[in-house]
């Protein structure tokens, strides 16, 4: 059987002080798997859809709404809609990949209202043990008017699966409730301790074209769905707002945090009050959320809601998303370097995002990328067989065996091209391709024998230089080292490294960075194989030059700010030019503290950390 074999580079943070050294090869790399895609295959009947709803029972896919055509155009007008009626997914599908084999009906025997809202396009769906819940989405009523729904629908999702295989009559599969508060499209929906989470999103009436600003929620809405079999009602519902909540299209991803509680990871989103995307994560958990600044991590290579895995690693308390394909604005060349396209392409790139133990990110790329470009509005469907850590997030320390089987990756946007915009017609379609997804497991292509970081005396960053060295054994068939290094998560190649060559004996390398970041550094191995493909080495932390105690950026700030350096103990207090001192709200994160000022009027400030040093900072 020919297969795409992805290997994955790998980059988690470890974070130890001034010198760390890998003793065992096969702990050099925190991720010890490939991803492999094998061929794709099409079940007959099936077509192709994307930005769907989805369900499972038994080890078969329930699919309904979403679209049946291309990337919507961006242009408009009643005559030439972004959106044409024509294309709406008004089939509902049931799909057996084992068997391979589909059944449909049309959704033309339910409600005017439940069709009008189940052949819409990016509704926020949560399956909550046999219900489906889909809330909202966009697209033409029967008369043609085009809306948000206010809608929630609960899908009793073995019974329909029933019924359609054996052609029997659907309509008592299906609840409704017309609610304005879940008059959303583009957001995502998720469950924490009995709680539904409605997250971002926009409510757009009338036809959508380039020119056309929705109007975007701005909020986390939580409530209960009390559901009696016969009708549903919302119960404690309650609204946060907060402009990082303005984003859409995003991925929201089940976590396993550091203090073990589950919840939920919101990546990246489009779009900014700008018209740009969003870099950074927000944490969700039960007792609240926090924004990840930007200013400390920056998610470069996904940005659009697309196919997802997540994998926890309790041994290590190590959190791992992995996105695939689907639309960002960075991607990497043939060369490997990072390109930065402003038009938001499609890509091929399939990533990580990582979170140690201290709640550190890092993200990483695989070496070997997606066949086609695909991924956007597609779905993974997770084997119902895995071992589990929390919902729908496999337990990776229970996996067993060189290959896992872990689900298929079903439908989504398929383009010939990266780049179709602006009028995004052209080249793209919905795809009926289903991938089978593997993980294997594999160490480095040579045996990292050790890797370690050691500061030079001075603290004086106009003098100061790390020396980086590792030890290696059983080279073969590698090319070359990059040098990484980064100051959070985000790395840059800084030098390249010659390899000694094919050889079984043990070599030393060494490299001197005589240009240091201020402050905790992060370094990683880049190792290049001779036939392009590449994997990472550990990632190894140093405490490096510091002219002061503390790091605190952004500085101006529009808002939270990140502290990161000497903070075990610290005793912050803010105060503006009148001496009039502020309330601290702070957050531990990232291996540092978030400093809430969004409330502070503009101006400048002081932050004092109680160890005699004073910190200039402006509120913009």
């Amino acid at each position: 059987m020919n297969r795409v074999l992805l290997q994955v580079s790998t980059l988690t943070p470890l974070l130890f002080l001034f010198l760390i050294v890998v003793t065992n090869p096969l702990s050099a790399q925190s991720f010890p798997y490939e991803i492999e895609l094998e061929p794709a295959f099409t079940i007959p009947g099936l077509d192709g859809i994307h930005s769907f709803a989805a369900g499972k029972s038994g080890g078969k896919w329930l699919l309904i709404s979403g679209r049946r055509d291309g990337m919507h155009r961006g242009g408009g007008g009643q005559n030439n809609p972004p959106f044409p009626s024509s294309q709406d997914n008004t089939t509902i599908y049931v799909v057996d990949p084992v068997a391979m084999q589909s059944w449909s009906t049309s959704l033309s025997s339910l409600s005017v209202d439940l069709q009008n809202q189940l052949s819409s396009t990016n509704t926020s769906f949560y399956q909550d043990g046999d219900n489906l819940y889909i809330i909202g989405g966009y697209g033409a009523d029967n008369n043609g008017n085009y809306q948000t729904y206010d809608a929630i629908t609960a899908i009793n999702v073995p019974s329909l699966i029933n019924n359609i295989i054996n052609g029997n009559s659907i309509t008592g599969d299906f609840i409704q409730l017309i609610d304005n508060r879940m008059k959303i499209a583009g957001g995502q929906l998720g469950f924490i301790d009995g709680y539904f989470y409605l997250v971002g999103g926009m409510e757009l009436t009338g036809i959508y074209t380039q020119m056309v600003n929705p109007i975007y929620s701005e909020e986390m809405r939580t409530f209960q769905i009390i559901n009696n079999g016969t009708s549903l009602s919302i119960a404690n519902y309650s609204a946060t707002f907060d402009s990082e909540f303005h984003r859409r299209d995003y991925n929201l991803i089940g976590q396993v945090f550091p203090d073990t509680k589950f919840g939920y990871m919101v990546s990246s989103g489009v779009f900014t009050p700008s018209d740009g995307v969003f870099y950074n994560p927000i944490e969700i958990k039960a007792s609240g959320y926090t924004v990840i600044p930007t200013s400390t991590f920056k998610q470069e290579f996904s940005h659009y809601q697309s196919a997802k895995l997540s994998m926890y690693d309790s041994a290590a308390n190590e959190m791992h998303s992995i996105f695939f394909g689907g639309i960002a604005q960075y991607y990497l060349d043939a060369n490997g370097n990072k390109i930065d396209d402003p038009d938001v392409p499609f890509v091929k790139t399939i990533s990580r995002v990582t979170r140690d133990g201290n709640g550190a990110y890092s993200e990483s790329v695989f070496s070997t990328q997606m066949p086609v470009y695909l991924g956007a509005g597609s779905e993974l469907f997770l084997d119902e067989s895995l071992p589990m850590a929390a919902h729908e997030i496999i337990d990776q320390n229970q996996l067993t065996g060189d290959t896992v089987f872990v689900g298929y990756i079903f439908g989504g946007l398929e383009s010939g091209a990266g780049d179709i915009f602006p009028m995004n017609t052209a080249n793209s379609s919905a795809s009926n391709k289903i991938y089978k997804v593997n993980l294997i497991q594999t160490a480095l292509p040579l045996d990292l024998l050790s890797f370690k970081a050691t500061p030079s005396s001075t603290m004086d960053c106009k003098n100061a230089s790390i020396k980086l060295q590792w030890k290696t054994a059983n080279e073969f068939n590698v090319k070359e080292f990059y040098i990484e290094r980064a100051k959070y998560g985000n790395f840059e190649k800084i030098d390249v490294i010659p390899v000694v060559g094919n050889s079984v004996q043990i070599q030393n390398y060494q490299y001197t960075d005589s240009k240091p970041i201020g402050g905790k550094v992060y370094y990683r191995l880049k190792i290049i194989d001779i036939d392009g493909s590449y994997k990472y080495s550990n990632i190894i932390v140093v405490q490096g030059c510091k002219p002061q105690s503390l790091e605190i950026v952004p500085n101006p700030t529009t808002g939270d700010v990140f502290i990161t350096g000497q903070i075990d103990n610290i005793n912050i207090k803010i105060f503006d030019q009148t001496g009039k001192q502020y309330q601290v709200n702070t957050q531990s994160v990232n291996d540092g503290l978030i400093l809430n000022m969004r409330a502070f009027p503009a101006g400048i400030y002081f932050i004092y950390n109680g160890k005699d040093e004073t910190y200039r900072i402006i509120k913009q």
